[in-house]
């Protein structure tokens, strides 16, 4: 998982994980929060770890629920936005090459 701030570019969160379970993203997302301070808004895809807007009964999720907390605006890209995940995709090509060879690696613990 990739934070990345859209008007610096500079990557405030980075985490492997097996999987990227509700769990495992939220405390990389604590840790970048407790380390670079609470944004006024935060930009996510449609995971179902961001959110439970979607779902058929709607549910607040552990992000949301830290967002609200702590007075974030939880902001969706839309569905497909290639513009949207431009930035973070970019960032992740700037990684070290081992870094992004493990990322893709199911078997590498996280």
């Amino acid at each position: 998982m990739t934070g990345i701030d859209d008007h610096s570019q500079f990557c405030v969160s980075a985490g492997l994980m097996r999987r990227a379970i509700a769990k495992n993203v939220c405390a990389i997302f604590a840790e970048a929060l407790g380390e670079h301070g609470v944004p006024d808004e935060i930009l996510t895809d449609n995971g179902l770890v961001f959110t439970g807007r979607y779902a058929a009964q709607r549910v607040e999720v552990l992000f949301d629920k830290i967002c609200r907390d702590n007075g974030i605006r939880h902001l969706l890209t839309t569905v497909q936005s290639p513009t949207a995940t431009g930035g973070c995709q970019r960032g992740l090509r700037t990684c070290p090459s081992g870094t992004g060879k493990q990322a893709r690696d199911p078997t590498h613990a996280g």
